[in-house]
C-alpha cells in the first residue's frame, strides 16, 4: 500500500476542517497555555540534568488527558488512538511518526495532578471565560447551578466517580432538571478582580502592621490602635531603636509601597464608578461609596434578570431562611448564599447609614428612636 505523501497528509486535514473537526473549535476557544503555570508546579518535571527522554510538555498532556475524559477511552487506548487519528495529533501537536504519550505515562501525570490537586485548580475558576467563549462562537449553552447539581448527584449515584458524575450531569441535561446561572460579562468580571485585588493588598498591609506591633512590643514600645499619622509617626521612631532598626525599616518600606498599590486602585475603582450610571445612582444613597456601588453593580451586571427587586436580597443571601413541612415552620438566620464581598460591603453600607451618617437619613427618619 503506497504511503501517503505530506501534500496529501495536508489535503486530507484541509478536508477534517471543512467539515467541521471539533477539536480545532475547542482549541480556539480554550487558551491551553493559561494552564501552564499550575501545570508547571504540580508536575514539577526535572530539568534533565540527569539525561534520560526528556518529558513532553505538561499543556500537551493536559491536552491528552482532556481527550480521554471527553471520549471515556483508557490509557491503553488512548496509546493507539492518539497514533491512529490525524486530528488527534493535529490537536496534541504531534508530527506523523513522532513519539507519543504511552499508557504509563498518561497514569503518571493523572496521578501527579491529582495529588497536587491541580484539576479542581485548573477548571475551577475557568468556567465563565469557556461559556463567554462558546457563546461568542454561537454555541447554545447553560451553566448549571453547582449547588443543585451536587444534591442531584448525590441522590442519583450512591459512589462518586467522574464517570457517575458525567453520567449524572447528562441526565439533567437531558431532563432539563436544572437551575439556569448567569454567566457574567468580562467587564463585571474585570470590577470583581480589581475589588478582589484590592481586598488581597489590605489583608497585606494589615498584616504588616500586626507585625510591626509585635516586634515593637519585644523592645517595650506600643504603637497603640489606627493608621494615621501619629501611628506612622511612631513607627517611625521604632525604626531608629538600636536592634530594630532594620527590621521595621524594612517592613515599613513594604508598606509604603502596598499604600501606593491601595491608592491606585481606589483611584481605579473611583474611575470605574464614576463611569457607571448603576453606580452614580447607588452612591446618591447615604452609606454607599465607590467599592460598594462597584461592587454590587457588578455582582448584578443584568438588572432584567430580577423580576422584583425584593429578589436581589435573596440572591445575596440577605432573607431569613425558611423551613416548612406540615405543621412546622421556622424561621431562622439569613441564608448568607451568593457573594459574600458585595453582602459584607451592603452591611458595612448599611451600619454606616444607622451610625455615622450625620443628620436623618430618609430611610432612617421612620426607625423608632430617630
Amino acid at each position: 500500500m503506497p504511503q501517503a505523501g505530506l501534500f496529501g497528509l495536508s489535503e486530507h486535514l484541509k478536508r477534517l476542517s471543512a467539515h467541521g473537526d471539533p477539536l480545532e473549535v475547542l482549541a480556539r476557544v480554550v487558551d491551553f497555555e493559561a494552564f501552564r503555570p499550575v501545570l508547571d508546579v504540580s508536575l514539577a518535571y526535572s530539568d534533565g540534568a540527569k539525561g534520560g527522554w526528556p518529558p513532553y510538555d505538561p499543556v500537551t498532556m493536559l491536552k491528552v488527558l482532556v481527550l480521554a475524559a471527553q471520549n471515556n477511552v483508557a490509557d491503553g487506548r488512548m496509546e493507539y488512538l492518539i497514533r491512529d487519528r490525524l486530528s488527534w495529533l493535529r490537536f496534541l501537536g504531534f508530527d506523523l511518526g513522532a513519539p507519543t504519550p504511552d499508557a504509563n505515562t498518561m497514569r503518571l501525570c493523572r496521578e501527579r495532578l491529582t495529588q497536587a490537586g491541580a484539576l479542581d485548580m485548573l477548571f475551577a475558576d475557568f468556567d465563565p471565560w469557556i461559556a463567554l467563549g462558546l457563546r461568542e462562537l454561537g454555541v447554545a449553552i447553560a451553566c448549571i447551578d453547582a449547588r443543585q447539581a451536587h444534591q442531584s448527584l448525590k441522590a442519583m449515584k450512591a459512589n462518586k466517580t467522574d464517570l457517575h458524575d458525567a453520567a449524572a450531569l447528562a441526565q439533567l441535561a437531558r431532563t432539563g432538571f436544572y437551575k439556569d446561572m448567569h454567566v457574567k460579562s468580562p467587564a463585571a468580571h474585570g470590577v470583581r478582580s480589581v475589588i478582589t485585588a484590592r481586598g488581597h493588598l489590605v489583608e497585606a498591609r494589615v498584616r504588616l502592621d500586626n507585625t510591626i506591633r509585635g516586634l515593637c512590643a519585644t523592645f517595650g514600645i506600643r504603637l497603640g490602635a489606627g493608621q494615621g499619622e501619629r501611628f506612622l509617626a511612631r513607627m517611625r521612631v521604632a525604626a531608629s531603636v538600636p536592634g530594630l532598626c532594620e527590621a521595621v525599616a524594612s517592613l515599613l518600606r513594604a508598606r509604603e509601597r502596598l499604600v501606593e498599590e491601595i491608592g491606585q486602585m481606589d483611584r481605579q475603582l473611583k474611575a470605574i464608578s464614576l463611569a457607571s450610571l448603576a453606580s452614580q445612582a447607588l452612591m446618591s444613597i447615604p452609606g454607599v461609596g465607590v467599592q460598594t456601588s462597584a461592587a454590587f453593580a457588578a455582582a448584578v451586571d443584568d438588572a432584567s434578570r430580577f423580576k422584583r427587586s425584593r429578589t436581589a436580597s435573596a440572591y445575596f443571601g440577605l432573607v431569613p431562611r425558611r423551613h416548612q413541612s406540615g405543621e412546622l415552620d421556622w424561621t431562622g438566620r439569613i441564608t448568607k448564599q451568593g457573594d459574600g464581598t458585595v453582602r459584607k460591603l451592603l452591611y458595612e453600607a448599611a451600619n454606616s447609614i444607622l451610625t455615622r451618617t450625620r443628620g436623618t437619613p430618609p430611610m432612617t427618619a421612620a426607625l423608632p428612636g430617630s
